[in-house]
């Protein structure tokens, strides 16, 4: 003989199997943190101590960087950054990550704005300096090639950060780029206290009717013999309108 039991008496059995958890409360009354609230705490802890160190050394550089700006565009780009992350470090200490949203790619032209084309650094020369992976690194002057991947059709100055403490009447640096050919004669009043002070000149002004794709710029010193002009940097700018 079997034995039914009421099916509301089942019901209210099983319902008093499942427990839900309750949140703790302290002794003053205010509820403790869960243990998800406690599981991102920890969780937010460890992502500052990873990246904290990590933004004080890009903060650095930042710093580094900006004291050597040469142009006032450079030097906007730089504050607004460093200030980006200063204000993270005030803050959480944490660097947040949000995916942008993904859109459908579409040939675009590329408008470039007026500042910085293109830098070019001791390390990238041809030939390659002595010290070119160092902090000081400097190209000593003679002849250095630089190649560049891609230039847009358009109108560029040539700036050089350089030393340059002694040179002969009528010394000059002689630029290459393209078929173009220039001169940028040396004076008096552009050399410099010694080797390791550094100041700019623009070298010359060119335009170019259509893209230059893998194309050098060579610069050389005359007249030739012992190095008389150190090199720090050259850049490729948009001049000012």
């Amino acid at each position: 003989m079997r034995r039914y039991i009421p099916w509301k008496v089942v019901m209210l059995w099983s319902c008093s199997l499942v427990t839900v958890p309750s949140q703790v409360v302290t002794p003053d009354g205010t509820p403790s943190a869960t243990r998800l609230e406690q599981l991102e705490s920890t969780y937010s802890d460890l992502l500052k101590n990873a990246h904290q160190p990590l933004l004080k050394n890009y903060l650095a550089a930042l710093q580094a960087q900006q004291s050597k700006a040469l142009i006032a565009a450079e030097t906007a780009a730089l504050k607004a950054e460093i200030d980006r992350v200063q204000a993270i470090l005030a803050g959480k200490g944490i660097v947040e990550f949000d995916l942008p949203k993904q859109e459908p790619l579409q040939a675009t032209k590329v408008v470039r704005k007026s500042g910085i084309i293109f830098s070019l650094d001791p390390d990238e020369a041809t030939p390659l300096p002595a010290n070119a992976k160092g902090p000081d690194a400097v190209v000593p002057m003679g002849t250095a090639t630089w190649k560049l991947s891609s230039l847009p059709a358009g109108s560029y100055d040539i700036i050089a950060h350089y030393a340059c403490p002694a040179a002969a009447p009528g010394a000059k640096l002689h630029v290459s780029f393209s078929g173009q050919e220039f001169d940028r004669e040396l004076k008096t009043a552009q050399l410099t206290k010694d080797d390791k002070t550094f100041r700019v000149i623009r070298l010359c002004q060119f335009t170019i009717k259509q893209e230059a794709q893998l194309q050098n710029v060579v610069i050389t010193a005359t007249p030739a013999g012992e190095a008389w002009l150190f090199l720090k940097q050259v850049l490729i700018v948009k001049p000012k309108s």
